[in-house]
């Protein structure tokens, strides 16, 4: 969904008043869902945190990404890893 809003509101098809009143829409409905723009809700320090573990998985160093997992996880933080990306909920 949200790379189609993305082509959307980069491919010309709207102009900048509408594409500011879509992106403030979808500011109010990520206050109930916090999905859609995560990274704007999370401190530089937990986003750090979700950094390295991403560098550790990636180096297949799993049990120290677990630990940063139950790290963010008694913040709030939870993580889905996917198979292309890892997916951040935000309860805070």
């Amino acid at each position: 969904m949200l790379n189609h809003l993305e082509k959307i509101l980069q491919g010309g098809y709207l102009t900048k008043e509408i594409k500011k009143e879509v992106l403030n829409f979808l500011k109010k409905i990520d206050k109930v869902f916090v999905f859609l723009f995560p990274w704007q809700k999370i401190n530089k320090n937990n986003l750090n945190l979700i950094k390295k573990r991403e560098i550790l998985r990636k180096s297949k160093k799993f049990s120290q990404a677990d630990k940063i997992r139950e790290i963010l996880v008694s913040k709030n933080i939870f993580l889905a890893d996917l198979k292309e990306k890892t997916l951040i909920i935000n309860l805070n």
